[in-house]
């Protein structure tokens, strides 16, 4: 007999410890099970022993979307008395992904299963199954865009931080379709709670990949005084370097905020472009401009990221060359090791230190 359906007909065992190890079994074969599919969504729904519903649940979920026709079945079974089915459920739910969207307008009674994942988050009382339920919106991703506004509320209201990190979290992967949640989103940003700033920084990120608005927002974020925002301009700084893939569009804000922002937000900004290599014609200029300013702070930072752009970075010889005479010594020092990082192809960087050691 086949090893699938031998494992179903032990579904049936009035042993316990039988139906226990069989669901275990077709949850380990994921995809390789799938004509057991039927036999597990009946054992979910009416199997007397908890631990085998919580298998059976855990088996849809590792089937992915091979078992959409269990959707109905995983959605009302996260309504279940028992938390663990519940966490099961939700968890199997954000596996489904694109069959979660094509079974969005479900026939008769059956309730949509993005609809009952946002009535758990909002609802239920037990916290992981609340977590359980938004990452599996987060799986399923702008399948899920209806749950925009919902998600948005729940981060609003929440004061629990790991659910805030999790919406956060769920809103960054929806891309574009989560536009309408970035003022809330952004608003994160301003927070004490460092983890909630660095989910913040980060969902802005993945949406910024696909909006500009976002990406106004975590330039925006970049002149927030640590003293009252501890990480959260760093967390900005940090996300804006990351999204190489935008550098086009973040380049001319990126400018006028470093033309017109205060030394704060302009030497946030100076560390960003000395990753953007492959903006160093527009970018190395204004960092060399920089290495005159006033601020300490700001001509470190450009002697710094003009070192980190290396070769690309050989016009800024000469002014970091005449900087070498400062008195401040981390100025010095700065501008010396961003001249060894340019040395490796320009012997006239090499000379200008020797001559003033």
């Amino acid at each position: 007999m086949d090893s699938t359906l031998a494992l179903v007909e032990a579904l049936q065992d009035p042993i316990v410890a039988v139906r226990v190890e069989a669901t275990k079994t077709l949850g380990g074969m994921k995809g390789k099970a799938k004509r057991a599919i039927p036999a597990l969504v009946e054992v979910l729904k009416h199997d007397e022993c908890e631990t085998v519903r919580i298998n059976a649940a855990e088996a849809l979920g590792n089937m992915g979307g091979e078992a959409s026709i269990a959707i109905p079945a995983l959605v009302e079974a996260l309504y279940d008395r028992s938390d663990p089915i519940r966490i099961r459920a939700a968890k199997a739910l954000g596996r489904m992904k694109g069959k979660v969207k094509a079974l969005g307008g479900m026939k008769g009674k059956e309730k949509c299963p993005i609809t009952a994942l946002v009535e758990v988050l909002k609802h239920d009382k037990c916290d992981a199954v609340r977590i359980n339920a938004v990452e599996a919106l987060g799986r399923i991703g702008r399948e899920a865009k209806t749950c925009v506004p919902d998600l948005t509320i729940v981060l609003q209201q929440s004061e629990d931080i790991h659910i805030r990190c999790c919406v956060l979290e769920a809103l960054g992967k929806m891309g574009r379709e989560a536009e309408v949640a970035i003022p809330t989103i952004s608003e994160c940003l301003e927070t004490k709670e460092k983890i909630i700033g660095e989910s913040a920084a980060k969902a802005l990120m993945n949406v910024g990949q696909e909006s500009v608005a976002a990406i106004a927002e975590l330039i925006f974020a970049l002149d927030l005084p640590n003293t009252y925002f501890p990480g959260s301009a760093n967390n900005a700084k940090i996300a804006l370097s990351k999204m190489k893939s935008r550098e086009d569009v973040m380049l001319p804000a990126l400018i006028v905020a470093f033309r017109l922002s205060g030394e704060r937000c302009r030497t946030r900004i100076a560390w960003i472009f000395g990753g953007l290599i492959h903006q160093a014609p527009v970018t190395v200029p204004l960092l060399i401009e920089a290495l005159e300013d006033r601020n300490i702070r700001l001509r470190i930072q450009a002697a710094k990221s003009l070192g980190k752009l290396g070769r690309r970075a050989k016009s800024a010889i000469p002014a970091l060359t005449k900087i070498l005479g400062e008195q401040e010594q981390e100025v010095r020092s700065a501008a010396s090791q961003a001249l060894q990082c340019i040395i490796n192809r320009n012997l006239y960087a090499e000379d200008a230190i020797f001559r003033l050691q």
